[in-house]
C-alpha cells in the first residue's frame, strides 16, 4: 500500500475518532441536562407534596380540636377556660409545630433535588467541554502524526552531480557511484523541503 494511503487512512481514523469523542460528549451533555431537568421537577414536586401534606394535618389537627370540644361539653365542661381550653390550644400548638415541620421537610428534600440539579447542569457543561477537547486533542494529534508520516516519505528528484545518492531527513547517505558519463542522474530522497 502506498505511503500517501496509509496517511489518508491515517487522517479518516483520525477524524473518525474525533468525531465521535465529540458526539459522546454531547450526548453525556445531554443525558445530563436531562437530568438536571427531572431534578428541578422533582424539587417543585417536593415542595407540592410538603403543603398537600401540611393542608391536610391543618384539617385533621381541626378535625381533633372539634372532637374535643364535643367531648368536652357532652359532658358539661366550658370549653372556652380552664383544662380544656388548654388541651384544645396545647392540640393547636403540637398540629402547628408537625405543619411547620412537614413544609421545612419538603424544603429540605426540596434543596436536595435542585442541588442534584444544579450538579447536572455543571455535569452537562463539563461533559460538552469534555468531548471537544478530546475531539481537538486527537485532530491535531492525528494531523501532527500525518505531517510527520508525509515528511519521512522517499521522493526522487533529479540531481545532475551523484547518481543514487540519497538522503534521509535532511542527512546525505553514500549510494552507488556515479558513472562517469553524466546526464539523467537521479538522488533518492526522504522527506518534502
Amino acid at each position: 500500500m502506498g505511503e500517501s494511503a496509509m496517511i489518508g487512512m491515517m487522517i479518516g481514523a483520525g477524524a473518525g475518532q474525533a468525531y465521535s469523542q465529540y458526539q459522546s460528549g454531547s450526548y453525556n451533555s445531554k443525558i445530563s441536562a436531562y437530568n438536571a431537568k427531572i431534578a428541578d421537577m422533582q424539587a417543585k414536586d417536593a415542595l407540592r407534596r410538603g403543603e398537600e401534606a401540611a393542608n391536610k394535618h391543618g384539617r385533621a389537627v381541626e378535625r381533633l380540636k372539634g372532637e374535643q370540644r364535643a367531648g368536652f361539653a357532652g359532658q358539661g365542661v366550658d370549653v372556652s377556660r380552664g383544662s380544656a381550653a388548654d388541651v384544645v390550644d396545647a392540640t393547636q400548638m403540637l398540629g402547628d409545630l408537625d405543619v411547620a415541620q412537614i413544609r421545612n421537610n419538603a424544603a429540605l428534600e426540596a434543596w436536595g433535588f435542585k442541588v442534584a440539579a444544579a450538579d447536572a447542569r455543571a455535569r452537562s457543561r463539563i461533559a460538552k467541554a469534555e468531548g471537544t477537547n478530546a475531539a481537538i486533542g486527537t485532530l491535531l494529534t492525528t494531523g501532527a502524526h500525518a505531517g510527520y508520516a508525509y515528511s519521512r516519505m522517499p521522493t526522487q528528484v533529479p540531481d545532475a552531480g551523484t547518481r543514487g545518492a540519497s538522503t534521509y531527513g535532511g542527512g546525505s547517505m553514500p549510494g552507488p557511484a556515479a558513472p562517469s558519463t553524466g546526464g539523467g542522474a537521479y538522488r533518492f530522497t526522504w522527506g518534502r523541503r
